[in-house]
């Protein structure tokens, strides 16, 4: 039977943990055994998109089984170790949102270099896999049937790309004004998905867990990746990474990031007219002054074009300067 008729809510829990086994072990036909094969062999997989899609789909499927098993089993001792991983991964939210807010104050109040363009802080709150340690072996591992180890390594390539639990990207134009005094809420790095209102949905929401403040790093993870309840209660490493990229740019005239806002009327005009005496000897001016600057500021140009024409140059790009500093 094609396993996409399956109805897998009317299996028994031994013909669960069948399909469960089944699935786990086609999986590893296609990804290799990530603590067997060697490094060279798995990453090979990781890097070629059709199969990491395809072993996402059954991972999917995968995490439903768990779930559906976690359901009929859910022990006491399985609700208090989600309440002990709700409040983990709570803490750790709040320490990466503050942690981003603490070096965007140091970035907005230490001085920069003359030729710095750009500032980025990105913070992300991740699972963290690293052999054997990350995953807990714990008492009920039988009932499920899951190789949990094995699985782990291969969830953390195929979730890397999809919606964390906690993900901050900051740039420095997003503040008005700074004083040392300021905010993380004004920094725009504040937690404001944990409001108070509890993020139980799904397979958080079954009778059992309902007592829970689901904070939104567990949603996150149980909902929006194929991480299964099962999963989580034995991931036993977080990653809380917050990285500032600091970038300079240049052209081969030494211009910088967006020099168009940095720069006068006559100096805006001066680099449009220098980069035109490279242009084809049969290529009129102002062709090639239309073309640069749908290349530079896309529909801009033609407006600016049908508002004043392009036969007086001067004009043209003193009108076009204007509507870039006054959009």
């Amino acid at each position: 039977m094609d396993t996409k008729e399956i109805d897998y809510r009317k299996l028994t829990t031994i013909q669960l943990k069948y399909e469960l086994k089944q699935l786990e072990r086609r999986i590893l036909e296609i990804t290799g055994d990530p603590l067997e094969t060697g490094i060279r062999k798995f990453i090979t997989w990781a890097n070629d998109k059709s199969a990491v899609e395809q072993v996402d789909e059954m991972m999917s499927t995968r995490s439903y089984l768990l779930n559906l098993l976690f359901e009929k089993h859910c022990t006491p001792e399985e609700v208090s170790r989600l309440e002990k991983v709700n409040t983990l991964l709570k803490e750790l939210s709040d320490r990466t949102h503050k942690r981003t807010g603490n070096l965007a104050r140091k970035v907005l109040s230490t001085p920069h270099e003359e030729l710095d363009d750009d500032f980025t802080i990105e913070s992300k709150l991740v699972p963290e896999f690293d052999i054997p340690y990350s995953v807990l072996r714990l008492a009920d591992d039988a009932f499920y049937c899951s190789d949990f180890i094995r699985m782990a390594a291969i969830l953390q390539e195929t979730e890397e790309f999809k919606p964390g639990m906690a993900d901050i990207c900051w740039f420095p134009d997003k503040v008005q004004s700074y004083t040392p005094a300021i905010t993380d809420k004004e920094l725009g790095c504040a937690d404001e998905m944990d409001d108070g209102t509890s993020w139980a949905e799904a397979w958080l929401a079954i009778p059992p867990l309902q007592h829970i403040n689901v904070c939104y790093a567990l949603h996150a993870l149980a909902t929006h990746q194929n991480w299964s309840i099962p999963d989580i209660l034995r991931i036993n490493d977080f990653k809380i990474e917050v990285q500032l990229t600091i970038q300079q740019f240049s052209d081969q005239e030494r211009n910088r990031l967006q020099w168009w806002s940095k720069y006068d009327v006559f100096h805006f005009k001066d680099v449009l007219l220098h980069e035109a005496k490279s242009r084809p000897e049969d290529l009129p001016l102002e062709t090639f002054l239309l073309q640069r600057c749908r290349d530079y500021f896309e529909e801009r140009a033609d407006e600016v074009l049908a508002e004043v024409g392009i036969t007086d140059i001067d004009r043209y790009m003193e009108t076009l300067k204007n509507k870039i500093d006054n959009p």
